[in-house]
């Protein structure tokens, strides 16, 4: 979309000598008022940028016709529907950059900016961005990246945080502007910044340069000195997903190592899923379950079921919390529906009871990242085979199939089951959480349609009448059990 067709000025300067009210009144033309958050961090940021120009004592009286031009601005903006503000500043970028005819004045005017910005819109990428928003190509523009790189270098090098900044991600992006590749790998050989890394390999897949980009995922583990263990396991996804591509045996190598660097249940899906055989199934569960983390039930569970202790497995599921079924480490909402199949009528049972589980409603290998701002990011695309549960378990319906006429194995899974629906009434229930009344409403009638006799049936009367004080959960047990 182009700049609207107004004559805009000397922009830059006009909002520097605008009062904090006046900024105030531009920014909420600009932005929709209906969504606060958005309108407050513009008035904040853009009130910011001009405070610090007033420091500098320009405190020249902007005119009512420069007043005048700035809200037309803002209203032809408004009418030309901009919802997107990234393309709103980055326009604006755009003519501080044709303001300012002096390289090093208009490097430090755009810097402020992104900087003072940075919140409304995304300049990972300014220099992108910019030429996305210019109607013709920027003047002077190599001269103008050249110097960028050169003080962007000095920044970075001076720096000793841990955490990544915004010069680091904007020395990236010029310097595969200018240097392509080759040049992100010697940035990141020089700095052995974990981000430098993740985009050199990010650039290598993109180009389908795999072995290339094996081969730096391999320097990357080697190399980074980072104590961050997403960040290991991170590089060993990326390894793995590499391997995998080039047909390399590795693959299943990198995979363990990336599950022992950080072990969420997706991580061990793939691990799993990368095995050719049950037998190395089998082997890669038992070596898992001897390192899997005591709070990981979710994952503990699985495994033991794998291993044929179903027992186990529904020992976990039913010393587990009440409440957490939406957390990765729950193992209710994986574990249910496999421990029915030890009942003959489990599956039957399932199918008429719908929604029986609340699963987590992200998926739970990004949850895993929140620092390192994201895991390998074409697994969590599913480009590495991540199985669901049911399928890593080749012999579970003749695993289960095997106990359908052992009472004894059916009693106990139904007392863990019990424990489990218990549990959850005491939590969710006792704590009034009446969005989730039907989800412990239907675990009670879960297990007393897997076994309809009178001790299960005293047993559910009983909980029901324990909380019979509580009408909308009556309503819900009766929804479920008048069908």
């Amino acid at each position: 979309m182009s700049w609207p067709s107004i004559n805009i000025g000397s922009v830059r300067d006009d909002l520097e000598l605008l009062s904090k009210d006046e900024l105030r009144s531009l920014i909420l033309k600009m932005v929709n008022q209906s969504e606060y958050k958005t309108a407050r961090w513009a008035k904040d940021a853009i009130v910011r940028y001009a405070q610090k120009s007033l420091e500098k004592q320009r405190h020249a009286t902007p005119g009512e016709q420069k007043i005048a031009k700035l809200l037309a601005f803002a209203n032809s903006a408004e009418q030309q529907n901009w919802t997107d503000l990234s393309q709103c500043v980055s326009q604006y970028a755009v003519c501080v950059y044709l303001e300012i005819a002096n390289l090093e004045e208009r490097i430090d005017a755009l810097a402020d900016l992104f900087h003072e910005l940075q919140q409304l819109a995304n300049f990972d990428a300014p220099l992108g961005a910019m030429e996305a928003a210019a109607v013709n190509p920027l003047p002077d523009f190599e001269a103008f990246m050249t110097q960028w790189r050169l003080q962007l270098t000095a920044i970075v090098e001076n720096g000793h945080s841990e955490w990544e900044n915004s010069e680091e991600r904007w020395l990236r992006e010029v310097t595969l502007r200018m240097d392509g590749i080759t040049g992100l790998g010697i940035l990141a050989k020089k700095s052995r910044n974990p981000g430098d890394f993740d985009a050199w390999c990010l650039a290598l897949k993109q180009n389908d340069d795999w072995a290339g980009a094996l081969a730096a995922y391999r320097m990357a583990v080697r190399t980074v000195h980072c104590d961050k263990t997403r960040t290991l396991a991170r590089f060993y996804d990326g390894a793995a997903l590499a391997a995998k591509q080039l047909g390399d045996r590795d693959a299943l190598r990198f995979l363990k190592n990336a599950w022992l660097a950080q072990p969420p249940l997706k991580r061990l899906r793939c691990w799993l899923g990368a095995a050719d055989t049950s037998d190395e199934r089998l082997k890669i569960g038992k070596m898992a379950l001897a390192k899997c983390p005591v709070d990981e039930l979710a994952q503990r569970a699985f495994l033991l079921l794998q291993q044929s202790d179903v027992i186990g497995a529904a020992r976990m599921v039913g010393s587990a919390s009440g409440l957490g079924w939406s957390s990765f480490q729950h193992p209710g909402h994986s574990m249910v529906p496999l421990l029915c199949g030890v009942f003959e009528n489990g599956e039957e049972v399932l199918r008429s009871l719908e929604n029986v589980l609340e699963s987590p409603s992200v998926d739970d290998f990004s949850g895993c990242t929140e620092i390192e701002g994201g895991c390998e990011e074409t697994i969590s695309k599913s480009v590495m085979p991540c199985p669901e549960p049911a399928a890593l378990l080749q012999s579970v319906d003749d695993l289960c199939k095997s106990y359908g006429n052992d009472v004894s194995v059916q009693k106990a899974v139904l007392k863990e089951l019990k424990k489990a629906a218990r549990k959850r009434v005491q939590g969710i229930v006792g704590n009034q959480r009446r969005r989730h009344y039907g989800h412990a409403a239907l675990l009670m009638t879960l297990c007393v349609r897997l076994d309809d006799g009178s001790d299960t049936r005293k047993w559910f009367d009983g909980l029901k009448q324990e909380y019979r004080c509580y009408p909308a959960f009556q309503c819900q047990l009766a929804i479920f059990n008048d069908n």
